[in-house]
């Protein structure tokens, strides 16, 4: 049965259409409002009368669409016209018919739009039947640029038909007639529109949305492929039924040889339930077989879909010797970052050798036992800490020859030992929710949970195992009357001091953290010591000692130091920086979201691997109790934080990454790749292997700076965090330095793209990026040492080349490479790599060493793509 007449006929059409013309309103010649003369009558329809017009000023044809006689003055029918001049006007595209302005002649209002000189495609298949499939998989790529283009700037079209779907002189598709066109989410009439083009939700009414338009188009590819209509019924009532008794049958059932590829996109269009059909028409563009749906976007000024970056015609293979060169370079340059840390490592510089921690600890109990605190612990906790303060001060190589204190001096060591205990469990509640501030719940520190329960003790040693610092908080009550005298020679036995070396001081300059009824303080007998200014104080309870302090005079508690917490003010400002961010986020999310352009995959897979990173490193290092409440009360916490930080990463994910993808999409492919789970993919390998190579350079870098120090009398660097525990603490360092490297990755990143979209000039972008990075990598070192003018003039050139390199490969190789860069440099800085494998703290280098081996032998492997060993390719090279 042949096609019934289009209902309604808008667009612009050829002298030769066949549709009929009846009852002209103007003739041939006719002059209107002293600038257009009529050529011809191009077609009449429902909703106006078209004609051919030469545009007397401009010289060039138009066309004009008249509104007919009988509803001219409908102010209703007025209103629609108006409003598809408005909505049409603000889709621009070079596969949409133009629109230039509106005018009236005798209270006749009409439309000016381009002329296109060509046919509509209802009348073409009707000629031809169908489209050869390379031609019609043209058809169907420029049809999506313009549906595209509609839909960027907020328009449904809601009459996607063969009819509006004109096909000029040169084969170019344009799409016409948006006289039922409607902003996103603001359709009033539903059911307008052509029954035979209608998605199932319009049929019933239902919200019209982006994929409304997209079945529309689903049945229009399906005629242009086969020639025929998906569902043949053309009522309303006909095509309800239809949806509703099966699925159409596939294209290819009635065209041998057609591509699966068209097969699978035509059906997801027509799928029934809006949700299973694509998203947007770039990522029906980009399920078309062959072209390059990632430039044919960015060309049409459109934002591509993740699918399209990571499917862009891009292999990113690596040739042999290239790849086995850099493997080389990144195994070589991990075992020189062993061999430095031997000469620049602060644990290298002083007796960690001898300070294995399981002995420390034993060490450690055994002092409380003495101090007369016998009762068993049941909870405890231990680790290594450097002391900044002690570094600053060790930063002056005259101050410290003046002072003939050295490195490993028990009087101010600038790393120590702590031990804490205590009768019942140790169980920490708080934790911190900001990226960056890794101290989760149940993970006890030196302060936290505070020394406020009888029976906790707390001990500090240097790593000769003399006592440092002590607080405890006792079990018995205090029974009242006189305390006898204390006894502090166990104290000082304790502490490696001659008793006999000091006297009993006038005051107290410290306040212990804990009840105390006497306090004694201690001064050396001799003044030309050079620990004459050491300070040496305790605090007793009845008979036993509670506090005891031996440092530098005038420097607070150690205990008093890590307690220390961020300014008021500080604290003020982040979280005004956090509330903005998120609203900011939040706004930009959902506008993302509802334009079809939010990565809600991608973001969704980041977010949960982050969970994960969180809650395996939790798992690992938290100070777990037997006590079902306390358990789950650290359980919560840190649930609640993990999901705070999760929700704020999918929020940024959602705001800014579709803008990084429509700007910078080459940078985006190998990362949106890895998102989508192709770990062999030959780019994914490639990236993996140029950003551990340039991690490792970087950390070469900081290690010549590390070194720098003792070359000008600087204190060494200091590790920040070594453990004996193997597996807890190996695995654990793994888990936390890719969180690490993700945030620091992802900070850079985006300040360079906001600075390149504020500033407008990447160069200059690039230039002030630089310059943040460096001084916030040589800010502290000028704020807190005395002589360090000196050593930042050499060290500014040289981190400035390690910062160039850095954005370079960013530039040039995209985020992933940026990422991987950023694990490497983190990994070898937070390890206790080291060439002698003797050491107790040796396995937390080897865990270090061989993840990051292991990554780059698979990422040899991957890169190398039809290359690998044993290939077809590799022996055919051969």
């Amino acid at each position: 049965m042949p096609d019934p007449v289009d209902p309604e006929v808008t667009g612009a059409f050829p002298h030769d259409t066949n549709l009929p013309i009846a009852g002209e309103r103007f003739a041939a010649g006719v002059l209107l409002i002293g600038r257009y003369r009529l050529v011809a009558a191009l077609g009449k329809g429902g909703m106006g009368e078209v004609y051919r017009a030469d545009d007397l000023t401009l010289g060039q044809s138009v066309a004009l669409k008249f509104l007919p006689m009988d509803i001219a003055l409908d102010p209703s029918r007025l209103a629609r016209f108006h409003g598809e001049v408005r909505i049409a006007r603000q889709v621009s595209s070079p596969h949409v018919c133009r629109v230039h302005d509106v005018g009236s002649v005798d209270g006749q209002p009409f439309l000016i739009m381009e002329y296109v000189d060509g046919e509509d495609l209802s009348s073409l298949l009707k000629r031809i039947g169908r489209l050869p499939e390379e031609k019609g998989i043209e058809l169907a790529r420029q049809l999506c640029l313009g549906l595209a283009a509609a839909h960027d700037r907020g328009v449904i079209h809601r009459d996607l038909k063969p009819a509006n779907v004109m096909i000029d002189g040169r084969g170019q598709v344009r799409l016409t007639d948006f006289g039922l066109a409607t902003a996103i989410g603001d359709a009033k009439d539903v059911t307008s529109g052509t029954p035979a083009y209608q998605a199932p939700e319009q049929l019933l009414g239902r919200e019209v949305t982006v994929r409304s338009d997209l079945f529309s188009l689903g049945l229009v590819l399906y005629e242009v492929f086969t020639g025929r209509r998906a569902f043949p019924s053309i009522s309303s009532s006909g095509a309800r039924k239809n949806y509703a008794i099966a699925p159409p049958s596939k294209p290819s059932d009635h065209v041998s040889g057609l591509d699966a590829g068209v097969d699978e996109v035509i059906l997801r269009c027509l799928e029934y339930e809006p949700s299973n059909r694509p998203r947007t028409a770039i990522e029906v563009l980009a399920a078309l077989p062959g072209g390059d749906p990632l430039m044919a976007a960015l060309n049409a000024g459109q934002t591509p879909s993740p699918e399209a970056v990571a499917n862009a015609p891009i292999e990113g293979s690596l040739v042999l010797w290239v790849a086995a060169v850099m493997l080389f370079a990144i195994l070589l340059g991990v075992y020189g970052v062993a061999k430095l840390n031997d000469s620049s490592n602060l644990f290298t510089q002083v007796p960690l050798r001898k300070a294995r921690p399981s002995d420390m600890a034993d060490k450690a109990r055994e002092l409380i036992k003495q101090f007369g605190y016998t009762d068993p612990p049941i909870g405890t906790a231990w680790g290594f800490q450097e002391d900044r303060i002690v570094l600053d001060r060790m930063g002056s190589a005259v101050e410290r020859k003046a002072n003939s204190i050295a490195l490993t001096d028990f009087a101010s060591p600038p790393l120590f030992f702590w031990y804490r205990q205590s009768t019942k469990h140790l169980v920490k509640t708080t934790g911190s929710a900001l990226p960056g501030f890794f101290q989760f719940p149940g993970w006890v520190t030196p302060t936290d949970p505070p020394m406020t329960e009888p029976g906790m003790a707390a001990v500090v040693l240097d790593l000769k195992g003399q006592l440092l610092e002590f607080y405890a908080v006792p079990t018995r009550d205090d029974p009242g009357g006189t305390s006898p005298p204390p006894d502090s020679s166990v104290l000082f036995r304790a502490s490696g001091l001659d008793a006999y070396d000091y006297r009993l001081a006038e005051s107290n300059q410290r306040r212990p953290l804990v009840y105390a009824d006497q306090r004694q303080a201690w001064k050396s007998n001799e003044a030309d010591n050079p620990l004459a200014e050491l300070s040496i104080e305790a605090a007793f309870c009845r008979d036993l000692p509670v506090y005891f302090f031996v440092g530098p005079r005038g420097d607070p508690d150690r205990f008093g130091r890590l307690q220390s917490r961020m300014p008021d003010v500080a604290l003020i400002v982040i979280s005004i920086i956090i509330a903005s961010t998120w609203t900011g986020g939040s706004v930009l999310a959902r506008q993302n979201w509802r334009r079809g352009r939010a990565n809600a995959k991608g973001a969704f897979r980041l977010a949960l691997y982050v969970f994960i990173l969180m809650q395996f490193s939790w798992l690992l290092l938290a100070t777990h109790t037997p006590g079902f409440f306390d358990e789950i009360s650290i359980f919560g916490t840190q649930l609640g934080g993990t999901i705070f930080v999760c929700m704020e990463i999918w929020i940024w994910y959602l705001a800014l990454e579709p803008y990084v993808r429509r700007r910078w999409p080459w940078m985006m492919v190998g990362w949106n790749r890895l998102l989508a789970g192709r770990w062999n993919d030959p780019m994914v390998g490639r990236d993996f292997l140029i950003g551990g190579l340039l991690g490792v350079v970087n950390t070469l870098i900081q290690q010549v700076l590390n070194l720098l120090p003792a070359w000008m009398g600087f204190a060494p660097n200091a590790p920040l965090s070594i453990r004996e525990d193997l597996l807890g603490h190996g695995v654990c360092q793994l888990l936390i330095a890719q969180l690490a490297a993700l945030f620091a990755a992802q900070g850079q990143f985006f300040i360079l793209f906001v600075l390149v979209v504020v500033l407008r000039r990447p160069k200059i972008a690039l230039i002030v990026a630089l310059s943040i990075h460096v001084m916030l990598m040589i800010l502290p070192g000028l704020i807190g040492s005395s002589n360090a003018l000196g050593y930042h003039l050499i060290a500014i050139p040289i981190a400035l080349v390690g910062m160039a390199m850095t954005y370079t490969v960013l530039l040039r190789f995209g985020f992933l490479a940026h990422f991987v860069g950023m694990l490497f440099v983190v990994l070898l800085n937070t390890s206790a790599l080291t060439t002698d494998l003797s050491t107790w703290y040796a396995n937390d280098g080897l865990v270090c060493a061989s993840a990051l081996s292991t990554v780059s032998i698979y990422a040899f492997y991957t890169c190398l793509g039809d290359r690998r060993f044993l290939t077809n390719r590799y022996l055919a090279e051969l």
